[in-house]
């Protein structure tokens, strides 16, 4: 993301007296800035926090996490309420000079603005402002390896699972070995190739709504179990090959006498 030298500064914008500069961004940055958000869900509020990104996904089944400060190389504290309409806007803002967020307190409002355009989205209001809590995995168990997947692994269950709103991971000897896509289909991952086996002979199957959500060049999953609240955990690193987006899902055992 290196810049010309006599791009940088060459935009200032001008305060009014209820206006602070809440920070600014490179062209270069604001792009990335913007693709890493693209990659989230565009129906839920997005909260960034010290430059850390994370979102309840799947009405609240599972969370993304992301953390931009490698990336943007400063703290960034904003809420996008409802990123399919905002995010919309902000791509409109393309140009060679910095991108400045300017906090308006009087109007409750975030102007970003460059030196062309000047697009407003609103400002949280704390008392109104939901604060998504990323697990505590202090007494996490892992149980068996990583399974590492592709973007084409994800296209083929993506579409074998179009009228599911779940696949189960089945579980042989401590291990993640497939998945079973209830009346349609059994994965086995490669690093199993040629085991041969379907559900009935899974030692246990994991129920999960948010498998793979994110698009991604590479995911690397990890299933263990919190020790204290008995609960089964999917993380699973998605990577964008922009960032890192962690997706945080707590399972539950799948039965064909509970169906959902």
């Amino acid at each position: 993301m290196t810049e010309s030298v006599s791009t940088l500064n060459m935009f200032k914008p001008t305060l009014s007296e209820c206006e602070t500069i809440m920070f600014s961004l490179s062209p270069a940055k604001y792009d990335a800035f913007l693709k890493v958000l693209s990659l989230m869900e565009s129906d839920q509020p997005i909260y960034i926090r010290n430059s850390a990104v994370t979102q309840n996904i799947n009405n609240s089944l599972a969370i993304a996490h992301t953390d931009l400060t490698p990336l943007l190389e400063s703290q960034i504290n904003l809420t996008i309420f409802d990123p399919k309409k905002y995010l919309r806007l902000l791509k409109v803002i393309k140009g060679d000079s910095d991108v400045y967020f300017i906090s308006d307190d009087i109007n409750k409002r975030i102007k970003v603005v460059n030196e062309n355009i000047n697009v407003t989205i609103p400002k949280e209001i704390e008392e109104l402002t939901e604060n998504v809590e990323l697990p505590d995995f202090t007494n996490f168990q892992p149980i068996g390896n990583p399974i590492e997947l592709t973007s084409d692994h994800r296209n083929t269950i993506k579409v074998l699972k179009s009228d599911s709103d779940f696949v189960n991971l089945m579980i042989k000897d401590d291990q993640m070995v497939g998945i079973h896509i209830p009346e349609t289909a059994i994965i086995i991952f490669d690093q199993f190739k040629g085991l041969n086996m379907d559900e009935s002979s899974a030692d246990l199957l994991l129920k999960t709504y948010c498998f793979l959500p994110i698009t991604a060049d590479k995911y690397n999953l990890f299933l263990g179990k919190d020790l204290t609240t008995n609960t089964y955990w999917l993380a699973t690193i998605c990577d964008t090959n922009i960032t890192n987006i962690n997706i945080y899902e707590s399972l539950n055992e799948y039965s064909e006498d509970l169906l959902i």
